[in-house]
């Protein structure tokens, strides 16, 4: 390869940022609009658009040992995981946290 065709190869490959902020420049009006016509397509969908607020929890007391221990088998368990309390009389101050 010469010499001359290595200088045609680097001019060719390399970038002119003069020319290309030239080019930016010159179509900034355009730029402009664009930019501001989809802000105003966004503020609009923004605000035409429902707001949906959903939230979900679930409540499950705690029981403490003696309490689940005393409950009547399985069903009195389930009984105090729903908030029910079956024993009425053993009811403590420290059955739950």
């Amino acid at each position: 390869m010469s010499n001359k065709e290595n200088i045609n190869y680097t001019e060719e490959d390399s970038i002119d940022i003069i020319a290309l902020l030239k080019t930016l420049l010159n179509g900034k009006k355009l730029i402009v609009k664009t930019t501001i016509l989809f802000f105003i397509i966004g503020c609009i969908v923004a605000l035409l658009s429902p707001v949906i607020y959903t939230s979900k929890t679930t409540f499950v007391p705690q029981v403490s040992e003696d309490q689940m221990s005393s409950s009547k088998g399985g069903l009195g368990s389930l009984a105090s995981l729903a908030g029910i309390n079956l024993n009425q009389g053993s009811s403590t101050s420290d059955s739950y946290l």
